[in-house]
C-alpha cells in the first residue's frame, strides 16, 4: 500500500509483473503495469530510502517465456513428472548471476539491484521477501530453513 494510501502494489508472478491498483483519485478501480521483470516477482517491501523492494523467485528463462506464450506447451510441460520439472528448472537457475532482489522506484526503474553467482546462488535460491533494515537486506524463503542477510 502507497503511504499516501491511494494505490496498492502487486506482484504478478507469472507474467513477471508489477502492477499498480489504484484505490483513491480519478484512476480509482484502475489497474497499470508499472514495469515487466526479467524474473519472476514475489513480494513487495517499501525501502526506507525510497521506492520498493521485490524478491525475485527465480530467473525467466526461455521456458518460462514459451510456457507463458504458448498455453499448448505449459499443459505439456505440466504433464511432466514433477522431479523432471524440478531438475530443469534447476539446471537453468545454475547459468550465470541471478538476481534475487530489485529496488524499484515508483514508476519501476531500477534503483538497486542484487545478485549472487557460484556457491551463494545456491543458498539465496527461491527468494520470496526481502526486508530493508538498518542497512541490512533480509532475504527469506519459502524452501530455507535459514533467513539470509545482505549488507547494503
Amino acid at each position: 500500500m502507497s503511504t499516501d494510501d491511494t494505490y496498492l502494489l502487486l506482484a504478478e508472478t507469472t507474467t513477471g509483473k508489477i502492477l499498480k491498483y489504484w484505490i483513491k483519485t480519478a484512476k480509482a478501480s484502475t489497474m497499470e503495469e508499472v514495469v515487466q521483470l526479467s524474473g519472476f516477482p514475489d513480494n513487495i517491501k517499501w525501502s526506507p530510502r525510497g521506492g520498493f523492494w521485490v524478491g525475485l523467485h527465480a530467473k525467466r528463462g526461455k521456458i518460462a517465456e514459451w510456457s507463458i506464450s504458448y498455453p499448448w506447451l505449459r499443459r505439456l510441460i505440466l504433464k511432466l513428472p514433477i522431479h523432471h520439472i524440478q531438475r530443469v528448472s534447476t539446471l537453468l537457475n545454475q547459468v550465470g548471476r541471478q538476481i534475487i532482489a530489485l529496488r524499484l522506484s515508483e514508476d519501476g526503474k531500477t534503483m538497486e539491484a542484487i545478485s549472487v553467482h557460484g556457491a551463494v546462488q545456491k543458498a539465496f535460491k527461491s527468494v520470496s521477501e526481502v526486508k530493508e533494515r538498518n542497512g541490512s537486506l533480509f532475504i527469506g524463503s519459502v524452501t530455507s530453513p535459514f533467513l539470509g542477510v545482505y549488507r547494503l
